[in-house]
């Protein structure tokens, strides 16, 4: 899922990340959040079925946009993508694979890679391998853009405070 604003120059191989992945059975839902650039041309111009796209008349907010995104996501998961995130082609099976292994999980993580334009990784993200009391307790974060989350988790907890985000 994916909330974007005038994300023109980054969208298209966001999308195309999304379209390699090796799990075939998923549905990107994409909120134009008001753009002006074109952005929503560069949506639209993918025709695979499993993408849906959601327009809003203005610039409503980060946190906003991913409220819309919940109430329209149909899955059993949901792995957010910001417009500039790239998914590697294994990450959406590896990491649905881990979750039904273990039903007691809610949501999983990887590390990230945090790229430059021209596509050099010149940092990471990450999670404790092994959580520590103290990592919960100063409120353990999961890498966005790394995670799976079940909806039905989501929904419990959700939705997003729209008074924290905008863009």
């Amino acid at each position: 899922t994916r909330s974007l604003h005038d994300a023109l120059p980054i969208l298209g191989e966001a999308i195309q990340s999304v379209l390699r992945q090796t799990l075939t059975d998923w549905e990107l839902v994409i909120v134009d959040d008001g753009s002006t650039d074109g952005t929503v041309d560069v949506a639209r111009s993918f025709t695979d079925p499993r993408i849906r796209i959601l327009q809003n008349e203005s610039n409503i907010g980060v946190a906003a946009a991913r409220n819309t995104l919940l109430a329209e996501a149909r899955g059993e998961f949901c792995a957010w993508q910001d417009a500039d995130d790239l998914m590697l082609p294994t990450r959406l099976i590896q990491q649905v694979d881990l979750m039904r292994k273990y039903p007691v999980l809610t949501a999983c993580s990887t590390w990230a890679s945090l790229i430059d334009e021209s596509g050099q990784v010149w940092g990471y993200r990450r999670t404790p391998e092994s959580p520590s009391s103290r990592d919960f307790l100063r409120g353990l974060q999961l890498v966005h853009a790394a995670s799976l989350i079940s909806r039905a988790a989501l929904s419990s907890t959700c939705p997003f405070d729209v008074s924290l985000h905008r863009t």
